[in-house]
């Protein structure tokens, strides 16, 4: 039995806090399982989570907070943005192949995110668009990403 409670969600979001890359993760799966896995993320408005895509698509489901799910296209345009909480959107699928990022909007944000394992970082191709994680040129994509989806229609 999976089981992520209240006491479990206050724990990544105070590692989150601390965290370098501002964001924290858990699993209760692991990672060898080729079944339905869940990951619960815990996010602060100054994580940048580069854009990338999955050869399968994924589920989003906000926890608490509200995070900004952003989708590109080939070159990266913005094609869609979706606000995840629980006043707006509470399930959000992202189709397979599909270039994707996801930005906090409120600090202390949770998400969960159900996919088929196994897991494997090769299963996360880097958008070519966009810097890596730990570029320095990561900081003013994430704020210019911030202006896009601010006068984006949703």
């Amino acid at each position: 039995m999976i089981l992520i409670d209240e006491t479990k969600l206050l724990e990544l979001i105070i590692e989150s806090r601390s965290s370098p890359r501002k964001r924290a993760s858990y699993s209760p799966t692991s990672p060898d399982y080729c079944g339905l896995q869940f990951l619960a993320n815990a996010i602060q408005p100054e994580s940048y989570i580069p854009p990338h895509k999955h050869p399968s698509g994924e589920i989003w489901i906000p926890l608490s907070g509200s995070i900004d799910l952003i989708i590109f296209d080939e070159e990266g345009r913005l094609t869609e943005v979706k606000r995840l909480n629980d006043k707006k959107t509470r399930v959000l699928e992202v189709p397979e192949k599909t270039y994707h990022t996801g930005i906090a909007t409120e600090p202390d944000s949770v998400f969960g995110n159900l996919n088929i394992g196994p897991y494997s970082p090769d299963n996360k191709i880097q958008a070519p668009f966009a810097p890596i994680e730990r570029d320095p040129a990561s900081a003013q994509y994430l704020e210019r990403l911030k202006r896009e989806i601010a006068n984006f229609v949703r």
